[in-house]
């Protein structure tokens, strides 16, 4: 069964969604929801029912070759000026979205 919530997201996920589908269909990969993040987009958004979350960020599986691929995606991402580099690599932050230090973005 595919459930479609693409018209429901909120605008804070949206944008940064957008910004990623955008980078990844002009290089030729792809990218999921994952986690706690998948699960409470499906509570909220379908079934619209509010689960807590004990932090806002998201969760998300990308589809590249190798670690040089997925640098280039987040030095694109950084070079917007939206985001923000964080202490592990395959980690950023979005500038204006989330609380200061909290990750938006694991790749896994």
């Amino acid at each position: 069964m595919l459930i479609d919530i693409s018209n429901k997201i909120g605008t804070d996920y949206l944008q940064i969604l957008k910004d990623i589908n955008r980078i990844s269909d002009n290089n030729g990969f792809l990218f999921f929801i994952i986690g706690a993040s998948a699960r409470d987009f499906i509570y909220k958004y379908y079934y619209n029912v509010h689960a807590p979350r004990a932090t806002r960020d998201l969760d998300l599986a990308v589809g590249v070759e190798s670690w040089d691929k997925f640098n280039s995606l987040k030095q694109k991402l950084l070079k917007t000026g939206e985001y923000g580099e964080t202490d592990q690599v395959q980690r950023i932050t979005h500038n204006d979205v989330f609380d200061e230090g909290r990750s938006i973005f694991r790749v896994r």
